[in-house]
């Protein structure tokens, strides 16, 4: 789309550079008038296309019992799972991990919204375990 917007743009120019008789002449007329259909057709196979909005999410309370039916799978994972299974769940839930060799540190960051008191309380982060 943006490509047809430069080419349109750049025709313009070169019509209004030049006398009248001389652009139909050459064919930017006829040049423009192809474009602008094209970007026409361009732009309805966009409509055509399915977009997500806002009125499809599923409400804050549907996401909440998501959200507390993924920590239980956490917890039988991390139980009962097999090691690849344990390393998939929680690689959903950690955003970055800094190992500093020099002090024998490693830090583990949590994405934030996926971060609770149950977790937290879990000792997966420390510094949040008084939330």
């Amino acid at each position: 789309m943006i490509e047809i917007e430069q080419r349109i743009e750049r025709t313009k120019d070169h019509i209004h550079q030049m006398p009248s008789g001389l652009a139909k002449k050459s064919g930017f007329y006829d040049d423009l008038t192809g474009q602008l259909s094209e970007r026409e057709d361009l732009e309805r196979q966009l409509e055509a296309v399915w977009v997500p909005c806002v009125d499809d999410l599923p409400s804050s309370d549907e996401l909440h019992a998501r959200a507390v039916a993924a920590f239980d799978d956490l917890t039988s994972v991390l139980t009962g799972g097999t090691l690849e299974e344990k390393r998939e769940l929680i690689g959903c839930y950690v955003q970055t991990i800094k190992a500093d060799p020099d002090s024998s540190q490693v830090q583990i960051g949590l994405y934030p919204a996926l971060v609770s008191r149950k977790i937290a309380g879990a000792g997966f982060e420390p510094t949040a375990s008084g939330l």
